[in-house]
């Protein structure tokens, strides 16, 4: 079983179009929304997933990277650009419901406020929490896979023991239908494909002394920054 986790909105469903020509890939299918659903997790994934496929799960899931057999990834944005890029989603309410009741122990205690940008930030740390304790385990930055997406897929398909078939995207792979994709992706398919530019983040100091601070109480959070 070949898993993806994500800490949201960081390039993961264009690393899943990346590796679609290596092995069979999914970028959230509908079944993986529903995980939280079930009572018995595990055994709803393995009666989905196939062990011959790629599996991006939807990022509220990260608290089962400990748990699901098999290789994982795990993409993420430093905790500046993740706020930059998320403090206003409108998933932000889907996404606490669901993982509330999962919530890595570092986080249960902490107090963040109710504001987007502390709770972003609490999600945010929740994911690199469970990504600590996950095994056979891959850490891709989001700007190193935006930067050189051959490099990354490549050190992926070395990480799952696949081979690396080359694939050049240089579109918007949401715009062209690539997520919640209960098939799996076929890039020859694409219909659309409209050009996409990584925004710059936005330079927030004071943002980025309030970061410093919630990093100081957490030091191995630093490997994430």
């Amino acid at each position: 079983m070949y898993s993806i986790f994500h800490t949201s909105q960081c390039g993961s469903t264009l690393l899943g179009a990346l590796l679609s020509k290596s092995l069979p890939t999914k970028n959230e299918p509908e079944w993986s929304h529903k995980i939280h659903e079930q009572e018995n997790q595990l055994d709803f994934i393995k009666q989905n997933a196939s062990d011959n496929e790629i599996i991006k799960y939807p990022s509220v899931y990260c608290y089962l990277m400990p748990q699901i057999e098999g290789k994982k990834v795990f993409v993420y944005r430093t905790l500046t650009s993740h706020i930059n890029k998320l403090k206003d989603s409108p998933d932000l309410v889907f996404h606490l419901n669901a993982m509330t009741p999962n919530l890595h122990n570092k986080t249960k205690s902490w107090d963040m406020g109710t504001t987007d940008t502390t709770i972003q930030t609490l999600l945010w740390m929740d994911r690199c929490f469970w990504a600590m304790e996950a095994e056979d385990l891959l850490l891709i930055n989001a700007k190193d896979l935006f930067e050189d997406q051959k490099k990354i897929a490549k050190k992926v398909c070395a990480h799952f023991d696949i081979d690396y078939v080359p694939v050049e995207i240089d579109y918007d792979v949401k715009d062209a239908a690539l997520n919640h994709t209960d098939n799996p992706i076929e890039l020859d398919s694409v219909a659309v494909k409209t050009s996409f530019v990584e925004p710059p983040d936005v330079a927030d100091f004071k943002l980025i002394r309030w970061v410093d601070s919630i990093i100081e109480s957490h030091p191995k959070l630093k490997y994430f920054m």
